[in-house]
C-alpha cells in the first residue's frame, strides 16, 4: 500500500468541496468571502448563459439566414456570369419518361438576339402541362407563360400563368388576377431551376430560394406569391429539391450527368411513394 502525502489531502479535499459547493449552495471551506464565491458564481452563470445564447444563434442561422445567403450568392453567380457561359449557343432537348408512358420534354435554344427561349412539357396520365419562356442572357428580363391542368383537392383544375420580369421588377396574371413585386435576391428565374440546383449540388451547401409556381402565384389576397424551394445536395450529381407554397409542398431529386445534363428526376410523395423520370434521349445538338 502507497503511503499518502498528508500535504496534498487539503488540497484535494478543499477542490472537491469547492466543486460540490457549486451545486448544492455550500459555501466551500476554502474560501470565507461570500462576496467573492457569488461573484464567481454569477460569472459562470453569464458564460454558461452566453454559450447557449450563441449556440441557440448558430442554430438558427444555420438553419435560415445560412441556406439564405448561399441562395442569393448562387443566383448571383449566374448572373454575373451570363447564362451563356452554362448553355452556350447550342439547342438542348431532354426527355424524360416513366414505364407508364407518361414524362416530360424540356427544349431551349439560344435566340438571334441573344437572349435564351424553351418551352417545358409535362404529359402525365392525370395532369398536363405546357410552358414557354424567354430569358435575357444576365435575367434581367424575362417572360414566362403556361397553361395547365392539375389535380388539386380530388378534382382537376385548370390554370394559366404568366410572368413578367423586368429589372427588379416582376408582373404575374393568373386566371384573371394580376400583380407586381419586387423580386427577392434569392429568386429562381423561369427556365433555370435544373441549372441552379447543379450549382448547389456541385458547390455542397445547403441554399433556400424564391419561385413561383404555376397554380400558386398569387395569394388569396391578390399578391405575388413567393414559394420557398430548399435545395439540399445530397452528391456533387444529385440534390434533394422542396418546394413549399402554404400548407402544401413537394419533395423531389434531381440527378445529373457528367455534363451537368438531367439524367433522372424522382418525386417523392408524402406517403413515401416515388415517381421516376428517366432519360430517354441523350442531349440533341442538331440544329433546329
Amino acid at each position: 500500500m502507497v503511503a499518502r502525502c498528508p500535504e496534498t489531502a487539503p488540497g484535494i479535499v478543499g477542490f472537491a468541496s469547492a466543486l460540490t459547493g457549486l451545486y448544492d449552495g455550500r459555501m466551500p471551506p476554502a474560501q470565507q468571502n461570500g462576496r467573492s464565491y457569488t461573484s464567481r458564481v454569477a460569472v459562470i452563470m453569464l458564460l454558461v448563459l452566453a454559450a447557449a445564447v450563441a449556440a441557440a444563434y448558430w442554430l438558427v442561422y444555420t438553419r435560415t439566414q445560412r441556406p439564405e445567403h448561399a441562395g442569393r450568392d448562387i443566383i448571383a453567380d449566374i448572373r454575373d456570369r451570363g447564362l451563356a457561359h452554362y448553355w452556350g449557343d447550342e439547342p438542348m432537348d431532354i426527355r424524360l419518361a416513366r414505364r407508364d408512358g407518361s414524362g416530360v420534354r424540356r427544349w431551349q435554344r439560344e435566340h438571334e438576339d441573344g437572349r435564351y427561349e424553351g418551352t417545358f412539357a409535362l404529359d402525365g396520365r392525370v395532369q398536363t402541362a405546357q410552358a414557354k419562356w424567354r430569358l435575357a442572357a444576365d435575367m434581367s428580363t424575362g417572360r414566362y407563360e403556361s397553361q395547365g391542368v392539375y389535380l388539386r383537392q380530388g378534382g382537376l383544375t385548370k390554370t394559366t400563368t404568366e410572368i413578367v420580369v423586368d429589372g427588379r421588377q416582376i408582373e404575374v396574371t393568373s386566371d384573371g388576377g394580376r400583380a407586381r413585386a419586387t423580386i427577392p435576391d434569392n429568386y429562381i428565374p423561369e427556365g433555370t431551376l435544373h441549372l441552379v440546383a447543379r450549382h448547389v449540388a456541385q458547390r455542397g451547401d445547403r441554399a433556400a430560394f424564391s419561385m413561383i409556381l404555376d397554380g400558386r402565384s398569387l395569394s388569396a389576397d391578390g399578391q405575388v406569391w413567393f414559394s420557398s424551394v430548399i435545395m439540399t445536395p445530397l452528391s456533387p450529381r444529385r440534390v434533394r429539391v422542396r418546394m413549399a407554397s402554404g400548407t402544401s409542398s413537394s419533395i423531389s431529386i434531381i440527378e445529373f450527368d457528367d455534363a451537368g445534363d438531367v439524367l433522372r428526376y424522382t418525386v417523392v410523395s408524402a406517403d413515401g411513394a416515388s415517381k421516376e423520370y428517366v432519360r430517354v434521349e441523350n442531349r440533341d445538338r442538331e440544329s433546329r
